[in-house]
Order: C-alpha cells, then sequence, then structure tokens
C-alpha cells in the first residue's frame, strides 16, 4: 500500500507532507517526519537568526546518500505567503528572487521538500552593500583534534575583543567551528574580509603550532593545523545557520555555544544532534542577548 501523506496545520494552514517515512539518515534511522518535528521544535530558536536574511538551500529530496543540489533563486516554486527579495547577479547578469524566512509554514513546506541544510547570508535583504556580521570559519582536517579548534576559538576572542567587537561561537555542524562578530554596517564585504585574513595571519604567525596562515588558494588545513577561512565574508556567500541540521550519518546541528562551553570544552560536534538540540536547548539560547549588531 502506498504511504499515507502526514498532514499538520501550521498556524492555521494545511501542511501535507509525502512519504514521512522515508529515511533521510540512514546510519541513524531518522526519517523524513522526524526532520521536519526537529525543525518544527527549534523555529522559536532559529527564526531570530533567518529575520529578513538570504537563505540558501541544501536540498536532499531522497535523503542523505541521495542526489543533492544547492538552491538559490527560488523563482516558481514555493507556498503562498512565502515572501522573496529580488538579486542582480552580477556573475550572469541576471535577477534572481532569494529566500527570507518569516514564518514556520515557509520553512515546513521546504523541509517537506527536502530542504536539509539551510544557509545565510552575511548581510540583510535591505543592504547587500554592508555586511552585519564578520564570520571567522575555522577550518581544519578530520584528524585534528577538536580541543584545537576551541583553543583558537579562545585566542580570536580575545584578539577581537581588543578591536572593540564581541564574538559569537558555534559548531560548523561538521568537524569546524563559526565565530560570528556583529557588526554595525558601515564596512564593506571587502573591509570585512581584509580584516578577518589580517587576524588570521597575525595569530598565525603568533601560534604556529595551532594555526596555518590564510593563502590566496584558501587551503583548508595543513598539518593538523587550523586555517581561518576568511572567504565567507563576500556577497553571496553563505554559512550554516544556527541549528541547522547537516548532511552526516549523525545528524548532526550547527550549534550555537556559551563561552562557558568552548572553555570547558569536553564535547564533540556529533554531541549536538537531531536527538539532543532540543533538549540541549532547555537551557536557552546561549546568543540570546547578543544577535543584534551594535
Amino acid at each position: 500500500m502506498p504511504e499515507k501523506t502526514l498532514k499538520k496545520i501550521i498556524a492555521g494552514r494545511k501542511l501535507e507532507i509525502s512519504h514521512p517515512g522515508r529515511v533521510y539518515f540512514p546510519e541513524a534511522g531518522i526519517t523524513k517526519e522526524e526532520v521536519v518535528n526537529y525543525y518544527e521544535q527549534v523555529w522559536p530558536y532559529m527564526q531570530p537568526y533567518l529575520k529578513n536574511r538570504p537563505v540558501t538551500l541544501h536540498v536532499y529530496p531522497r535523503g542523505i546518500h541521495g542526489f543533492s543540489f544547492y538552491r538559490r533563486d527560488v523563482s516558481g516554486d514555493l507556498p503562498p505567503l512565502a515572501r522573496t527579495v529580488p538579486y542582480r547577479e552580477r556573475s550572469r547578469e541576471k535577477t534572481i528572487q532569494l529566500l527570507l524566512v518569516d514564518e514556520l509554514y515557509t520553512l515546513l513546506w521546504l523541509v517537506a521538500r527536502g530542504a536539509l541544510e539551510w544557509h545565510l547570508w552575511a548581510c540583510t535583504a535591505d543592504d547587500f552593500e554592508h555586511p552585519d556580521q564578520a564570520i571567522f570559519d575555522l577550518d581544519a582536517s578530520a584528524d585534528t583534534p577538536f580541543e584545537q579548534l576551541l583553543e583558537v576559538s579562545l585566542l580570536l576572542r580575545e584578539r577581537i575583543e581588543k578591536d572593540g567587537y564581541r564574538a559569537l561561537p558555534k559548531t560548523s555542524g561538521g568537524t569546524g567551528m563559526h565565530l560570528y562578530v556583529p557588526l554595525p554596517r558601515k564596512q564593506t564585504f571587502e573591509e570585512v574580509r581584509h580584516w578577518v585574513k589580517e587576524i588570521g595571519r597575525e595569530l598565525a604567525a603568533a601560534h604556529p603550532r595551532l594555526l596555518a596562515a590564510p593563502g590566496s588558494d584558501h587551503k583548508t588545513h595543513s598539518q593538523k593545523r587550523v586555517l581561518v577561512d576568511y572567504a565567507q565574508n563576500s556577497l553571496g556567500k553563505n554559512t550554516a545557520a544556527p541549528y541547522t541540521l547537516r548532511a552526516y550519518p549523525d545528524a548532526r546541528v550547527s550549534a550555537p555555544l556559551s563561552w562557558e562551553e568552548v572553555e570547558k570544552g569536553g564535547f564533540r560536534p556529533a554531541d549536538f544532534n537531531l536527538h539532543s538540540m532540543p533538549v540541549h536547548l532547555k537551557k536557552g539560547d546561549p546568543w540570546l542577548s547578543n544577535i543584534s549588531s551594535q
């Protein structure tokens, strides 16, 4: 018999989810229905980070081991009331429609169609020229001790604070770490990218055992050293959203952290996953008081 369609009522609107039992994470036995339920649970925490910010989707229609594609232009295939913003792509001289997610229904409608990972731009839809956050993307090889990334994160926090900014840490959802720095939207992408690059070079020179100097080739790791990748600070680039799932067999999540958690250590990225994240959030969002820029 064909599998029944799952029906949910979201803010008074009916949402139909086909193939709810389709396994999206085979190793963990996690189904599409569980993925939809996860995003419904974390929506109150995820929503502030999505507000008025362009989204790029990574879509896995048949689970993490099936084909996948990135979706930036959402022209023509959205639910009613979904909001978009026009964006002129300079490389192709074409205007596309970028997705803005204001409400839960749109998010779940897209999750039900395979939108597993949610990636955000570093600027808001009302100003494409001036980012409101800098992103320090800490990359390392899989055999680099995670404690080393935490150590580098603490060094970066100290250096960033010397310039009068605050940094917010989160796991990338892969093997790395992200540090977000709220900005007052005065600098261009080029200026922010240069700042991130120079801090990475400065710390690599001071701590060559821990960090590799960022180079023009954007090499992601070198000899178990951490690289501060500055390339994400470019118009059109996107980074894993707070609380998004990632396409790893253990269904891990890109998890905001407190600095106390970073200092204490003793955890691994996979500790934050589809099952554990809603429980972890009962303590609240560690970034809650820091999400607005100066």
